[in-house]
């Protein structure tokens, strides 16, 4: 898998790919990611090197108006808005919301999931699998608010992919939601 190491499961990248090459995916529309100078695991950009294999364009979506400027610096397309008002001006594009989710409440982002099923034909998420206890010190937006379970996603019409460690243990739940 290119330059950047992941912890992420490899039953998500293969199913990130499937969806891809299954629904021609032009473009990937990326939900929060912090600068390199706050913080950013490897782990977090093993997406880059799947829309680099397949030439596919992104762009990320920050809220966080100081990070988003900050990103836009390092060179990522970046647009300062909330995702669940955000809209693409293409129709091609994949959401990828990874480690987000969490950041709303549970009823936010079932409404936000609902609203951009409307929108995008194909999402994929990852977000801690159960309990991970997690602060907003640096960024208002990064506390956890909520803490999900596999049937959080299926209730909603996610197909559950995959997870990569215990729940309640720092394992990560990932989901995928098709037109």
């Amino acid at each position: 898998m290119g330059e950047h190491k992941h912890l992420y499961s490899e039953g998500l990248i293969n199913k990130f790919k499937d969806v891809i090459t299954k629904y021609e995916i032009k473009h990937l529309v990326y939900v929060g990611l912090p600068p390199k100078d706050v913080f950013r695991a490897e782990k977090q950009l093993w997406w880059v090197d799947v829309c680099d294999e397949f030439g596919i364009d992104y762009t990320i979506i920050e809220l966080f108006e100081p990070w988003a400027k900050k990103l836009s610096e390092e060179g990522f397309d970046v647009v300062c808005d909330d995702v669940c008002s955000y809209i693409p001006d293409r129709d091609d594009s994949l959401l990828l919301w990874s480690h987000g989710p969490e950041h709303v409440s549970k009823s936010v982002f079932e409404g936000c999931i609902s609203r951009l099923s409307k929108v995008y034909k194909n999402m994929v998420v990852a977000m801690p699998y159960g309990f991970w206890k997690q602060g907003g010190a640096v960024n208002p937006f990064e506390e956890h608010k909520w803490h999900a379970d596999i049937s959080d996603l299926t209730s909603i019409g996610f197909e559950f992919v995959d997870t990569n460690g215990p729940k309640d243990k720092f394992g990560d739940l990932y989901g995928v939601y098709y037109e």
